[in-house]
């Protein structure tokens, strides 16, 4: 089953050329002006949200890393720790660590953990993610407001924060350029974005993984839609490969 399927190039409109098969059937585009990547025939919304749910991929995403549990907090204080260089590193404006209080959306927030963490440092928080199970599950743990769905779906208030976060979601969007635009509308004046997610062929081994950023095609989606911007990419190292990542913050006009 698909749903949409692309007749040009989801950033920047251009013209593309389909440059592989998938091996789940799906047909790979490469835009002629921006280089963006992308599946041209993408799965419906309703595959996607159904790949989506369940304590499963919760434990496929978290138990790689070695936690096993959502209420052992032991587990987590390596992960958090992480979570909370990052920002100091990549958005030291937010002052999460020592400056005044934020309000704070976290757009895949999955179970909440970092909204709650910076909840209990002061924060405004709330998040959401489409894992039904998940957001239910961290509600009764945290007592945070945890909606579930996309932004569009779950209508948080807009124009009412200063940080909105998204780690790893908008490889899955089939529409970027309207998912970021939904996550914009949540920043208050002068508010400011963080988003973090895969580029180049980084997402190919994901099934659900529907668009392979270029830096041309990052760099369009930035201008865009935010006032001023910073974009960074890095290289981990993991088994047998170099994932790249971007990362990518930006304002919105005051």
């Amino acid at each position: 089953m698909s749903g949409i399927t692309h007749n040009a190039c989801p950033i920047c409109g251009g013209v593309f050329d389909i440059v592989a098969i998938s091996a789940h059937m799906r047909r790979v585009a490469r835009c002629r002006d921006c280089g963006h990547a992308f599946v041209q025939n993408p799965p419906s919304a309703q595959e996607i949200w159904a790949w989506f749910q369940g304590e499963s991929y919760f434990a496929d995403n978290y138990n790689r890393q070695g936690i096993f549990s959502l209420e052992d907090d032991a587990q987590w204080e390596g992960w958090l720790a992480g979570r909370f260089d990052e920002l100091e590193w990549y958005i030291p404006e937010a002052g999460f660590r020592s400056g005044p209080p934020r309000r704070v959306f976290e757009v895949g927030c999955l179970e909440g953990r970092l909204i709650d963490a910076l909840g209990r440092r002061g924060h405004t928080v709330a998040g959401c993610d489409i894992n039904e199970t998940m957001t239910r599950r961290g509600r009764a743990a945290f007592g945070r407001d945890i909606r579930t769905g996309t932004v569009d779906r779950c209508a948080p208030p807009i124009g009412a924060f200063d940080v909105v976060l998204v780690y790893f979601v908008l490889q899955y969007e089939p529409c970027p350029q309207a998912a970021f635009a939904s996550w914009m509308r949540l920043l208050a004046p002068g508010g400011r974005i963080f988003c973090i997610f895969p580029v180049g062929d980084s997402g190919r081994a994901d099934p659900m993984c529907l668009h392979f950023f270029s830096r041309v095609s990052l760099a369009r989606l930035a201008q865009t839609h935010l006032y001023d911007y910073r974009l960074t990419i890095t290289a981990e190292d993991r088994p047998g490969r170099k994932e790249h990542k971007a990362v990518l913050v930006g304002s919105k006009q005051a």
